[in-house]
């Protein structure tokens, strides 16, 4: 249309990327690294850009300003949708290496926001930890909102771990006292790097001191907290070794004292019985995911039985 040629006659780097929107773009409009998204029935002056697509969505943008720039990204990923993200994945498949490298961040940071709703445990949980690496301040607000309404225990907890440690690298005093302060509460063994190098880089800052003293805090309650778990870590591992050498040395004697000769089937007993656990597990895991964490009340009494019902049966 006369704005797409006006566009392209002023040679201001416009770019057109949304594939149905290309449809009859004149050959001077370049795909540039700039984008903005314009909105079907939202015409904006003075592009004119609903009058040339005809209503449609068009993404387009100054690819020299910056500023331009930076807002046409910040709006492809607060308005973006599914529809988007998959124009995005076929117009960059056309596109020059440079191009896909500077739109890549933005195209994951938008998949990322909109897998935090995915009906999946395992996509919501991975999208929140990829956010919490991604160093963007503006995914926290998403990741907080997820947070609230999400129904997995562990799934949330890498939600709001990814909102402290972005709030902890990017924001604000008040904003990285409150990130230290809730990875010391959740005892983020993921925050602890994150938190050491930020107490050192304020070590001989006055006017960060409110913040060093948060993050030491957090620190030192995260360190305990791994200390104490490392320690009825090992007690369980060694109450679990003994508990099996125990069970077999006993088995050993008492067949012994009634027989007069050593049995060594106890260990395809024992193994019957480990499998009769890796299969509850396997079970909890394909059937009710949710309740993970109780499998082994009932791998416990099944592994038993596995292990009776084959021993009588020899």
């Amino acid at each position: 249309g006369d704005d797409l040629a006006a566009l392209a006659d002023d040679d201001g780097g416009v770019a057109v990327v949304h594939p149905r929107a290309a449809i009859g773009v004149p050959d001077r409009l370049r795909i540039e690294v700039g984008m903005v998204v314009d909105k079907a029935g939202c015409d904006d002056a003075p592009f004119g850009i609903d009058r040339a697509f005809g209503g449609r969505p068009g993404i387009f943008a100054d690819a020299d300003d910056p500023a331009v720039r930076e807002q046409a990204f910040r709006t492809i990923i607060d308005t973006g949708d599914a529809a988007l993200l998959a124009s995005l994945d076929e117009a960059l498949a056309d596109a020059d290496r440079a191009t896909r490298v500077a739109v890549k961040p933005v195209k994951d940071l938008l998949k990322n926001k909109l897998n935090l709703a995915s009906d999946s445990e395992e996509a919501r949980r991975s999208a929140a930890a990829d956010l919490g690496t991604s160093g963007q301040l503006n995914a926290v607000p998403w990741l907080e909102q997820a947070a609230a309404k999400e129904s997995s225990r562990w799934v949330r907890y890498a939600m709001e771990e990814s909102a402290a440690l972005l709030q902890l690298t990017a924001g604000d005093e008040p904003e990285k006292i409150k990130a230290a302060s809730a990875l010391g509460s959740l005892r983020s063994q993921n925050g602890l790097p994150a938190l050491k190098d930020l107490a050192q880089q304020l070590s001989g800052d006055a006017a960060g001191k409110p913040v060093l003293v948060a993050a030491q805090a957090a620190i030192d309650q995260i360190e305990l907290w791994g200390t104490w778990s490392n320690v009825f870590e090992t007690v369980f591992r060694g109450i679990s070794l003994s508990s099996i050498l125990l069970i077999m040395s006993l088995g050993l004697a008492i067949v012994f004292g009634l027989m007069g000769v050593i049995n060594m089937a106890h260990g395809e007993l024992l193994m019957v019985g480990a499998y009769a656990t890796y299969a509850v597990q396997q079970g909890f895991r394909a059937w009710a995911p949710a309740a993970f964490d109780y499998y082994l009340w009932l791998a416990l009494p099944a592994s038993f039985a596995a292990a009776a019902l084959v021993g009588a049966a020899m």
